[in-house]
């Protein structure tokens, strides 16, 4: 079964051309920050979709981690590039709650690290590695200097859209910051901050700013 054909059975669309940009995340709050500023119709096939009425954008709601290439597969063959839009958590004491980072380099335990070139850049992120990972509870023993001194961010699905997704770009909204304190620790005020940030990504992107 080839991709056009997963597409189909996957979102339950029929693509007659390529979407200009495919838009994926697992996040609900960041799915509906682009949802308040497009106009959509709604697919559902095994995930969620929504596909702009102008049919330049397509939105799809993704499980986290590996699950995930399930969802880049598919859009391979019917988008000419992707953006994630995720969160992370920040290794750098520079780093702050809400700040957007665009994650170029990725790493998984026991694979090679990919690198991508980002297609999209968005205003003032710099470009970070992250540390890919199955689960961040599990894995929380590992959040130590030591082992995460050459990484930037920690996040649960960087690895694979680089490694899977068609001219990737994933930018990334900083949520907490895993050495210094723990993520049930974030205040109100901080989330408020990180919705902003998810915000501004979609005005930023609907906008046409990040179209060369």
């Amino acid at each position: 079964m080839n991709e056009r054909k997963l597409a189909k059975s996957f979102f339950n669309v029929n693509v007659k051309k390529n979407f200009k940009l495919a838009i994926i995340s697992p996040h609900t709050f960041l799915i509906e920050a682009f949802l308040q500023r497009m106009r959509t119709k709604k697919y559902e096939g095994l995930f969620t979709s929504w596909i702009s009425l102008d049919e330049k954008y397509m939105l799809v709601r993704t499980p986290q981690h590996a699950p995930i290439i399930d969802v880049l597969l598919p859009l391979r063959e019917i988008s000419d590039l992707l953006l994630f839009v995720g969160l992370c958590g920040g290794l750098r004491n520079w780093m702050k709650i809400g700040e957007v980072v665009c994650i170029t380099t990725s790493f998984l335990f026991g694979k090679k690290a990919i690198t991508k070139v980002s297609e999209i850049k968005y205003p003032s992120s710099k470009e970070v590695s992250s540390l890919c990972v199955h689960s961040i509870l599990l894995e929380r023993k590992f959040f130590s200097v030591p082992n995460v001194k050459n990484f930037d961010v920690v996040d649960m699905e960087s690895y694979f859209v680089l490694k899977y997704g068609k001219q990737p770009t994933l930018l990334s909204i900083i949520s907490d910051l895993p050495l210094k304190r723990p993520l049930y620790l974030t205040t109100k005020r901080e989330r408020e901050i990180v919705r902003r940030s998810g915000e501004k990504i979609a005005d930023f992107i609907l906008d046409g700013r990040w179209i060369k």
